[in-house]
């Protein structure tokens, strides 16, 4: 394969910001009044769910100021994302592991709490496939 240009280069990491803005709700809509979502809703959506060991999951609801309890999108998970050209899911994924592991590099993304961050690591390394080796080492 043929080194990318600069040009495609910075094309390419500017849509994977995009992509991580999105995964991570920066921007998300606050719930300040919560909101009620019915049992069976509830139980039908998390019946899909990939929980960690500890039993966490990124389908876990909050429903009190935002919508889930982890903020980085289940969406992670679905075809859409894992047939990504390598390339680009190799990019979004090491910049991810970047921002949840090294916070005072990515202040766009403060809002994100310490535990918030670990239990994010925690939940994507117990159940995500073929992650660069990045997420490997050092977690």
């Amino acid at each position: 394969m043929h080194p990318l240009s600069e040009t495609n280069q910075r094309v390419l990491k500017s849509q994977s910001e995009r992509v991580l803005k999105q995964l991570l709700f920066v921007d998300e809509f606050l719930l300040p009044y919560g909101v009620e979502g019915s049992e069976s809703f509830q139980l039908a959506f998390a019946a899909d769910e990939r929980k960690a060991a500890e039993g966490r999951s990124l389908k876990d609801f909050r429903l009190y100021e935002r919508l889930m309890k982890y903020r980085c999108s289940y969406l992670i998970y679905s075809d859409a994302f894992t047939h990504l050209p390598e390339i680009t899911r190799t990019l979004i994924l090491e910049d991810l592991h970047s921002i949840l592991t090294k916070p005072d590099s990515h202040p766009g993304y403060s809002y994100l709490s310490d535990s918030e961050r670990e239990h994010i690591v925690e939940i994507l390394s117990e159940t995500m496939d073929d992650l660069p080796a990045v997420w490997k080492v050092g977690v």
